[in-house]
């Protein structure tokens, strides 16, 4: 079994590999080097500040996002989390036209704490 601090170290690792791989070149991601975030608070602050960047609607789906995968119980199929993230307050019916796919998902909250779909056993495996 894994430990927390085990898992807090591997999770730091893989944000800031996450973060280097996102961008554009060699230089930058030199640059970004020497001055990657202490540990994983910091990481997770700096994450946030990125998403705050973004436009309203993709803020909301990865905010969503990450609330189903924090309060799950059990691993969340992918196109359940689709689903669930893409109901809007007050909707009635799904709106199909606004259904997020998993390539969505993956694309917007990548950069930010890596594949969704995998997160879940992490965060489950230290709590």
């Amino acid at each position: 079994m894994l430990t927390g601090q085990f898992l807090t170290r591997f999770r730091w690792v893989a944000c800031q590999l996450d973060y280097l791989c996102s961008l554009p070149n060699d230089a930058e991601k030199r640059k970004a080097l020497g001055s990657l975030p202490p540990g994983l608070e910091a990481t997770y602050e700096r994450i946030l500040k990125r998403v705050n960047q973004e436009d309203e609607s993709i803020k909301t789906m990865v905010q969503n996002t990450l609330q189903w995968i924090v309060s799950a119980d059990d691993e969340i199929p992918a196109d359940a989390l689709c689903h669930a993230i893409s109901v809007k307050d007050g909707d009635k019916v799904l709106d199909q036209e606004a259904l997020y796919d998993e390539e969505d998902i993956l694309m917007y909250c990548k950069y930010c704490w890596g594949n969704p779909f995998l997160i879940l056993s992490t965060l489950k495996i230290s709590s």
